[in-house]
Order: structure tokens, then sequence, then C-alpha cells
């Protein structure tokens, strides 16, 4: 099923309106961290609401797998494996560092946690359930979130 079609959309908020979704799960080689396709990707998350997101900000391919024989083979694989524990990342086409996928991952987290109303569901099922730890943490980002916007 293609996930941002019609089709999948619906399917997705059926899975996850079931109990049988509570996360959504995006590699990094997918086509939605791709720097045109980021809004699109925000913009589909916040479509089908899931509890949480998860998104790799850096792919670590071991030796001997297809990613890895695939990045080698193209000329996107970064490093290699060592003993001095460096490891080897595949490079997407539109990055230049590292860092620029790590920042697209950052931009879509911020996007999806930092929404009141999902910050607010959060802080009630946390109170109900007397989840302290997860309290201290949602406290923390909207801290946060505030600093960020003050200097900005």
């Amino acid at each position: 099923i293609n996930s941002s079609g019609p089709l999948g959309i619906e399917s997705i908020r059926k899975t996850l309106n079931k109990g049988l979704i509570k996360k959504l799960s995006k590699a990094m080689k997918s086509e939605a961290l791709e720097q045109n396709k980021l809004k699109e990707t925000i913009d589909f998350i916040l479509k089908i609401k899931p509890d949480a997101i998860q998104f790799a900000d850096t792919f670590y391919p071991f030796p001997g797998t297809e990613p890895y024989i695939e990045a080698k083979k193209n000329g996107t694989l970064v490093g290699d494996w060592s003993i001095e524990g460096k490891m080897p990342w595949i490079k997407l086409p539109w990055m230049e560092k590292k860092r620029d996928l790590q920042d697209c991952v950052a931009l879509i987290n911020k996007k999806f946690y930092l929404r009141p109303l999902y910050m607010l569901k959060i802080f009630i099922k946390a109170v109900r359930e007397r989840n302290i730890k997860l309290i201290k943490i949602g406290l923390k980002m909207i801290i946060s979130k505030f600093e960020r916007s003050e200097e900005g």
C-alpha cells in the first residue's frame, strides 16, 4: 500500500483507531526523508495522528548486508567499519553531511511532538497514570521550546 495515498492514509488511520499500531516508523533510506518530500511527510504524519513517531537519523549498515554492499558500490557509503569503533553511514543524494539528515529528523520530531493538543493529551495520560518521569520529560520539552522561541 502506498502509505501517502488516500487508501494508505485510511488504512493506517483504521489500524491506529483499533489500537493495532501506536507508532509510525520510517527508515532512513525512505523517500519520506528526502528534502523535497519533507513537508509532505510532516503533513502525512499530522494527518494520521499516531501516538508516536520514529525516524532513524543515521543508517549504519553492517558489512555483507544488502544496504552496505549497495552503498559501497554506489559510492554513498561514508567511512567503513574499523577497530577504532568508527561506524560507516549511508549518504542520501541530497545530503552534504550527516548533520543534514539529523536536522531533518529533528524538524519532523518538533513539528509532531510539540503540538499543543498532543502535549496536552500526553500530559493528561501521564497524570492519570501517575507517570512522574513522563511529566518531567514533557515539562523539559515545553521549557526548551519557549527558551528557543525567545532566542529566535
